[in-house]
């Protein structure tokens, strides 16, 4: 493959490189891939100026909301997950959240325990 008449290894030699060891990027490569990815080192306390039109584009980029679907789209195009959101959400379910318990109502009415202190009001009844 070619670039502008030099190959893909040349241009890396000439223009990354000078620029990784000078400290300016950083260069990442993943172990499927024969591809290296290029990032610029970004220094804090620089000021770092974006056109408007770069800012909608990144406030305008949908993600999705659930872990499942970003593992999805991770294995469709081939990058490994170090995560299983499935099996995880299934052993919290099981382990840490169990279904609750149906409380017990209070069982109500005169016991051994209970005393009657009204037996002025019904002199008759059994229950005193």
């Amino acid at each position: 493959m070619s670039y502008e008449g030099g190959s893909i290894q040349e241009m890396h030699v000439q223009t990354v490189w000078p620029s990784k060891v000078s400290g300016d990027v950083w260069l990442m490569s993943t172990k499927k891939s024969q591809e290296d990815v290029v990032y610029p080192e970004i220094d804090p306390r620089l000021k770092i100026k974006v056109d408007d039109e770069s800012k909608d584009l990144a406030r305008s980029i949908e993600l999705p909301r659930d872990m499942l679907d970003v593992e999805k789209e991770l294995h469709k195009s081939g990058q490994p997950t170090k995560t299983n959101t499935a099996r995880r959400r299934a052993a919290a379910q099981s382990l840490c959240h169990p279904p609750p318990k149906p409380k017990s109502r209070k069982k109500r009415g005169l016991t051994s325990r209970s005393s009657s202190s009204r037996t002025h009001i019904c002199p008759s009844c059994s229950w005193t």
